[in-house]
């Protein structure tokens, strides 16, 4: 069990998943942005949800059609969606993904955010800058915690997890999953530093 939300994205394998399963994560995430170098076929993702239990299931995407999504959603049934902040390929109003599917909004703060997410959405927190020295002076993470259900996935560490809990308040934090060395052989160092970090 752990003490705070993980997210663990762009789950790619069975081993990752059963592991996150198993410490207690409480969201994976699928990628099927064909573009993506994450992409997973969404047949090969609903073969792996088969085999785990207890956690939501995220379904990534970026720039895809509204049909594409849909397309999708309709066979994974996802707990969640995962789609960039703007949505400007949705037409810039919130979408509608069908009944029981809440939105992930991913908002880079690298660059300029011009539309916000209504209030009380889930926002998943990227920064692809390479200086993070300001990190928290351009973005007020504690303001917006009040309004929306914020998941880091950068800023935090697990030597600083908990001062960033204590601090900022946010919902609770991103991984992402990583490539299989061979078929059933995995290294899962750079997911259990944090985890184990956090662990109950």
């Amino acid at each position: 069990m752990l003490k705070y939300p993980v997210y663990v994205r762009s789950i790619t394998n069975l081993s990752d998943a059963r592991y996150c399963a198993g410490m207690g994560v409480e969201m994976i995430g699928f990628c099927f942005d064909s573009q993506s170098d994450d992409f997973i076929e969404p047949s090969i993702a609903l073969g792996i949800m088969g085999w785990i239990s207890g956690v939501k299931i995220v379904a990534e995407f970026g720039d895809d059609s509204h049909e594409y999504i849909v397309m999708v959603a309709k066979d994974l049934k996802p707990d969640f969606i995962l789609i960039d902040s703007s949505f400007d390929n949705l037409g810039g109003a919130d979408p509608n993904f069908g009944d029981n599917t809440d939105i992930i909004y991913r908002i880079n703060l690298a660059n300029e955010l011009k539309t916000y997410p209504r209030i009380g959405s889930y926002i998943l927190l990227e920064n692809s800058a390479t200086d993070l020295n300001n990190y928290y002076v351009n973005f007020n993470k504690k303001e917006m915690s009040e309004s929306y259900k914020l998941i880091l996935s950068t800023g935090f560490g697990k030597e600083n997890i908990d001062e960033v809990q204590n601090v900022y308040q946010p919902y609770g934090y991103s991984l992402k999953g990583g490539k299989e060395i061979a078929p059933g052989l995995k290294d899962f160092d750079h997911l259990a530093e944090i985890l184990e970090a956090i662990e109950l």
